[in-house]
């Protein structure tokens, strides 16, 4: 049996939403009002820590002391149902498939609730691998797809891995996870693709 991981943001949900653009702002504010960091020097504070860490909340844990529940709390305090709503469609493609289905984010696991109840599809998967669970190391880290596998237990060899990033789909390859590019452009070093997330309706007849 085939084992179907997804990426949560820009990957369940159309990459024009605008949630990762809002979250983005809240990140801005929360570097500029609750660290103190000025603001000409935040976009390329983030560019740096996103380089060096993966994501913008390890690169303020390290320097500059942040508690990352305070952190995440803040950039996730959004109106989900601004941005997205039930998702009948998607919901149908999700039952359907026959397989433990997974949610492995970069987000925190209360962000990850909230937009998979507001698509409506929180009952389609198993289980839900948060930052937290990652123990705050994330996509694209080795380390991160590595505590993934010990906590679920699944075999990468059996597995397809979803994301709209290449470099984190560049790390599951490499661990040995099936890629699958969604919403991108075509890439052939992946194994999928997918122009929308709703095409993974045809995925059966291609595994």
């Amino acid at each position: 049996m085939i084992n179907y991981i997804f990426d949560l943001d820009n990957t369940l949900y159309p990459p024009n939403a605008g949630i990762m653009r809002k979250i983005d702002e809240r990140i801005n504010r929360f570097m500029i009002e609750k660290v103190g960091i000025p603001e000409r020097e935040v976009d390329k504070l983030r560019q740096d820590y996103r380089k060096r860490y993966g994501v913008t909340l390890n690169g303020l844990m390290f320097h500059h002391l942040t508690n990352p529940s305070d952190y995440l709390e803040y950039v996730h305090d959004i109106n989900y149902d601004k941005y997205i709503k039930k998702d009948r469609k998607l919901r149908k493609i999700l039952k359907n498939i026959n397989g433990y289905c997974a949610v492995f984010t970069n987000g925190s696991k209360a962000h990850a609730v909230n937009v998979l109840n507001t698509l409506g599809v929180i009952d389609c998967f198993s289980d839900i691998f948060s930052i937290e669970d990652a123990g705050y190391n994330p996509k694209p880290n080795k380390e991160s797809y590595c505590r993934f596998i010990e906590i679920t237990g699944i075999d990468p060899s059996d597995s397809i891995f979803f994301e709209d990033m290449h470099v984190n789909l560049e790390s599951a390859g490499a661990i040995g996870f099936k890629t699958a590019l969604v919403w991108g452009e075509y890439d052939s070093q992946f194994d999928y693709y997918f122009s929308s997330i709703y095409d993974i309706i045809d995925l059966n007849s291609q595994v």
